[in-house]
Formats: structure tokens, C-alpha cells, sequence
């Protein structure tokens, strides 16, 4: 069996795949594409894009295979192919902090469990939280530029230069239909060559054309001492067993400190003139 076709049946079971690449180097179209090769392997799968921007068009461009998910359903779906397009708006790495990044690490962890597959696509690994980074089993790098190749995360740039070597023997007018695949089980990186999705328009590389700056609001999320501020202030909170409901994977210590720093920055807030 060549590594091309372990890797096809690869992608028959349960994976994390993340996609790296500079702006319009094809990472959302090789997105669509193992998503599609994913549901041709293992037609009772779901597949889902995460987040997808609530407009006509963007319902339109995509066959009704592929179906919106809210990223507060994430751990409802079971038997899924989830993809993750612009995973920046979903888990920056700058809100590595936040509750929502934590719950979705947890997730990662689990989504073998829930027969969960992940395909997250970011234009610099930096961008992405580290801890699904952790946890991702392939990288797929596909043209990167220089600047960017500087900036990456210093213990990921050894993926990047490697892989950018391979992708210069190929030509540039060919470049966009191929990956580098790196850490596919004891494989060295090797080209993966693919085709457009069966369903691509040039319009599905630009589904967020709508998004603007007020979207922040439902695509960021609170850190834990907001969240118990505004509990707090909203009366609904008073001793650490009343975070309980909202935090219920936290100790009980944690929920005590939780409660006194939430009440010290309420404090600290109001000498504010």
C-alpha cells in the first residue's frame, strides 16, 4: 500500500488536521476536499462547518451534505466531520485563557471518544492556540511566504522549512494542488497532490466577506472572571456553590478564588472615577 492510499484510509476513522498556509495558497479548497473525500469514504458521517457565516450565499455555495454549526453545539455532534475555516475567529491563540478555548482543548481531547474528525485552516500556526495545536495528529503546510516562515512558532518552523523545500520542486503554476503532509504515523513528509472539491466556486474562499468588526461580540468569548463579574452585578451569583452551575468543571477551591477575585475587581472597578 502506498503512503497516498494509507492515508486515504486514514481518513476513514477519527482525525485532527490542521492546515497552514499563506492567503491564497488553496488552504480552504483542500479543506473541502478531504472533507469530501472523508463523506465518499463514510457516507453515515455528518460534516459541518463550524461557524459559517449566516448569510444566503454562503448556505448556497455548499451541497447539502455539508450543514452550519454553531461552536456552542461543538459537543452535541457525534459521528462528525468538523471543519474549522478561519480558526482564528473560533480559538486565537491571544484567548487562550478564555473559557470557551479550554472547553473546546477538552473537547480535543475527547473527540475520538465522540467520533469526532477536526480539519482546522490558519494562515500561521502562531494564530491558533496552542493547546489544539497539542493534539493535532497531521499538518498540512501549503505554500508559506517568507515573512510569515520568520514569524511562525520557533518549535514549528522546522515543519514549515521543510515543507517549503518540497513545495519548491514543484512548479509554481502547479504548486496549489499540492500539500506537504507532516507527522502521518512514521511516514517522513511527502506530497500530497488533490484535486479541486467536487461542488468549489472561487466564492467559497470568501465566506467571511461579511464579517465585520460587530461580529466580535458572538465569536469571542468572556474569560472566567467577566463571566462571574457580570454574574455577580446580575445578582445571580453570591457564594462560590453559585458559580457551580456555570462553572461545573471546576474544583471547589478554584470556585472560591474565582469568587474573590471576581468581587475584588468589582471593587477595584467602582474607585474608578
Amino acid at each position: 500500500m502506498s503512503v497516498i492510499e494509507h492515508f486515504r484510509n486514514f481518513l476513514k476513522g477519527n482525525f485532527s488536521i490542521l492546515i497552514t498556509g499563506q492567503r491564497k495558497s488553496g488552504k480552504s479548497a483542500l479543506m473541502y476536499r478531504l472533507g469530501e473525500i472523508a463523506h465518499e469514504l463514510r457516507k453515515d458521517r455528518n460534516v459541518y462547518v463550524v461557524n459559517l457565516p449566516d448569510t444566503p450565499k454562503a448556505r448556497a455555495l455548499l451541497p447539502d451534505w455539508i450543514k452550519p454549526l454553531d461552536k456552542k453545539d461543538l459537543d452535541k455532534v457525534e459521528n462528525a466531520i468538523l471543519l474549522f475555516e478561519e480558526s482564528s475567529l473560533i480559538a486565537l491563540s491571544r484567548n487562550w485563557f478564555t473559557r470557551f478555548n479550554k472547553l473546546l482543548s477538552q473537547l480535543n481531547a475527547i473527540a475520538y471518544h465522540k467520533r469526532q474528525s477536526h480539519i482546522y485552516v490558519i494562515q500561521n500556526m502562531r494564530l491558533l492556540d496552542p493547546n489544539i495545536i497539542s493534539l493535532i495528529d497531521v499538518v498540512m503546510v501549503k505554500q508559506y511566504s517568507y515573512v510569515q516562515y520568520k514569524l511562525e512558532r520557533e518549535m514549528l518552523r522546522d515543519i514549515v522549512s521543510t515543507s517549503v523545500m518540497m513545495l519548491r520542486r514543484i512548479p509554481l503554476s502547479e504548486r496549489k494542488k499540492f500539500a506537504v503532509v507532516v507527522g502521518f504515523y512514521d511516514y517522513p513528509p511527502f506530497l500530497f497532490k488533490y484535486d479541486l472539491p467536487s461542488f468549489w466556486k472561487e466564492d467559497l474562499a470568501y465566506l467571511w466577506e461579511s464579517f465585520q468588526f460587530a461580529d466580535l461580540e458572538d465569536i469571542t468569548h468572556k474569560t472566567d472572571l467577566e463571566t462571574a463579574v457580570d454574574l455577580i452585578k446580575a445578582g445571580k451569583v453570591k457564594t462560590w456553590k453559585d458559580l457551580k452551575q456555570y462553572f461545573p468543571e471546576k474544583s471547589e477551591n478554584s470556585l472560591k478564588v474565582l469568587l474573590s477575585r471576581a468581587r475584588k475587581k468589582i471593587k477595584e472597578d467602582s474607585l474608578i472615577p
